[in-house]
């Protein structure tokens, strides 16, 4: 099993964890969780239906950063490898 695999995975369980087990951690969005995409080990970036993007910080899962992205919802996220720059 490769590296890009094993990411994979854990992305797909953190997704489930969010969406089915620990919803009220994910307070600032109105709708599903869409999309998720991991900077590193420190932040979690989230899109949602209801057109929301988060920055959350990991280690107290705090949302650092929130904005109105889109009128209708995200349906995929991805972020530039620096960081700076996320594609919906």
């Amino acid at each position: 099993i490769g590296v890009l695999q094993v990411r994979a995975l854990c992305v797909f369980v953190l997704f489930l964890l969010i969406v089915f087990f620990f919803p009220f951690f994910f307070q600032r969005h109105t709708a599903a969780i869409t999309a998720l995409a991991f900077h590193g080990s420190r932040h979690l970036v989230s899109a949602s239906a209801d057109g929301a993007v988060c920055v959350w910080r990991c280690k107290d899962w705090e949302c650092v950063w929130q904005m109105q992205a889109h009128k209708k919802g995200v349906r995929a996220l991805t972020l530039h490898p620096s960081g700076r720059m996320a594609l919906t």
